[in-house]
């Protein structure tokens, strides 16, 4: 009897806790407001992209065909993706343009070619190295300390 009493009480706590981490009524944007949603990270960058083009040092090259690789910003921060050859998460914060990423966490299966495994390789470096992103005409840049772009991004069309 005791035990059932116990474990109740446990379960009532947990599920008292769980609410209390819940929005509270704040409110927040929607996505794609240019507001921030329940977890206060920038809505204007949540939401699935296609990788067009990865580099350093402001030189992007054009992704290798037949990889498609992609990244989804979640509105929880966190971030989830393909690099064409193995998928990843991380976590993002951001404000604005700001936007910081954490390394990524990648499984490790071979990629199908060298040009996947460089392509790889870029991707994994460079996203950790973003401070920003900016608008473009095709989607977003996601850009270096020094404003150079080293991803380009275009919207998902699901």
């Amino acid at each position: 009897m005791r035990r059932t009493i116990a474990l109740t009480t446990l379960g009532l706590l947990v599920v008292v806790a769980l609410a209390a981490c819940g929005d509270g009524g704040s409110g927040g944007g929607g996505t794609g407001d240019g507001g921030t949603g329940e977890s206060g990270q920038e809505t204007g960058i949540v939401g699935a992209w296609v990788v067009a083009a990865v580099g350093s040092g402001g030189t992007l090259a054009p992704v290798v065909a037949g990889t498609e690789p992609a990244v989804e910003f979640g509105e929880d921060g966190s971030l989830t993706g393909t690099t064409g050859c193995n998928r990843f998460n991380a976590t993002w914060t951001g404000s604005g343009s700001d936007l910081t990423i954490t390394p990524l966490a990648t499984t490790k299966m071979a990629c199908a070619d060298e040009a996947a495994g460089a392509q790889e390789q870029v991707i994994v470096t460079v996203l950790p190295t973003v401070t920003g992103w900016s608008a473009t005409a095709q989607g977003v840049d996601l850009v270096d300390a020094s404003g150079a772009p080293v991803v380009n991004l275009t919207p998902t069309t699901n």
